[in-house]
C-alpha cells in the first residue's frame, strides 16, 4: 500500500496551515483536509501512530454538543503554544510522507 492518499490530504493541510488567520483557525481548516484519512491508508505503523496522535490532540476535549464538536471544543481550550505544537506535528508528518 502506498501513502498517496494521506500524502495528498496532508499536502492540503499544509496549505491551510500557511494561510491567513489565527493558528487555531488554521488548525481547524487543516483538520478538515486530513480528517477523512483512516489508519488503513498508511503503509506503516509509525506513520499511522503519528496520524492518530494528531487526531487525538485535536479531539482531546470532548463535548456532548454535536454542533460544537470535539475539534472546535479542543481548539477553544488549548493555548497558542499547544496549537503550534500540533501544527508542528502535522508539518513533520507531512514531511515524512513526502519522503516515502
Amino acid at each position: 500500500m502506498s501513502n498517496d492518499y494521506p500524502r495528498e490530504k496532508y499536502q492540503a493541510a499544509i496549505s491551510e496551515l500557511t494561510g491567513l488567520g489565527t493558528i487555531h483557525k488554521r488548525l481547524k481548516n487543516a483538520y478538515g483536509c486530513f480528517h477523512p484519512v483512516r489508519e488503513d491508508h498508511f503503509s506503516d505503523e509509525q506513520l499511522k501512530g503519528r496520524h492518530n496522535a494528531i487526531i487525538d490532540a485535536l479531539t482531546a476535549h470532548e463535548t456532548k454538543d454535536v454542533e460544537i464538536g470535539h475539534v472546535n471544543n479542543t481548539l477553544a481550550k488549548i493555548s497558542e503554544d499547544e496549537a503550534l505544537d500540533i501544527a508542528t506535528m502535522i508539518v513533520e508528518l507531512h514531511y515524512d510522507l513526502m519522503r516515502r
